[in-house]
């Protein structure tokens, strides 16, 4: 075993990193293979209980483990850690998927916001800009009368 999860079957077994499963309630095991459908809980069992002949500092060792049916994705090295069954870790991550599409949802909530914040900046700034542009060319407009006056009142004066 490379790794015992505190927590695990293994753990509560008293395996340690090390040991090396050597058979299955009797029955040798080889490959990694092997030792998991050795391992494997049958169908419509919850439980399983083996005995599991070990090697550790070169000696053999006889541990019985306790098994348990978990759902399919669920990892001792989440739900053991934490100290949570099958069950419990089932609720916990429906729990957190439901927070996560409810945030999903305040996210997306948030964007339409945003954007039709942007849509009613954008306009109003469009408007000022119209509104700017009337101004220029009316001042420009204002201008030009001026001088077109003084023009007129030179060209009157000759």
């Amino acid at each position: 075993m490379r790794e015992v999860v505190v927590g695990s079957p293994a753990s509560n077994a008293g395996l340690r990193a090390g040991d090396v499963i050597t058979a299955v309630d009797g029955k040798t095991v080889a490959t990694v293979a092997e030792l998991r459908q050795a391992l494997e809980i049958k169908p419509g069992d919850e439980k399983r209980k083996l005995d599991l002949s070990i090697v550790r500092d070169h000696h053999e060792q006889h541990v019985r483990v306790e098994l348990e049916k978990r759902e399919p994705g669920v990892h001792w090295n989440e739900a053991a850690i934490s100290g949570m069954n099958s069950a419990d870790w089932k609720r916990v991550q429906a729990q957190a998927k439901a927070e996560m599409d409810a945030a999903r949802r305040a996210m997306q909530q948030t964007q339409e916001k945003l954007s039709d914040q942007q849509r009613v900046i954008s306009e109003k700034m469009k408007h000022a800009m119209e509104v700017y542009q009337k101004d220029v060319v009316r001042q420009k407009e204002l201008q030009l009368q001026k001088v077109q006056r003084a023009l007129e009142r030179q060209n009157d004066v000759i």
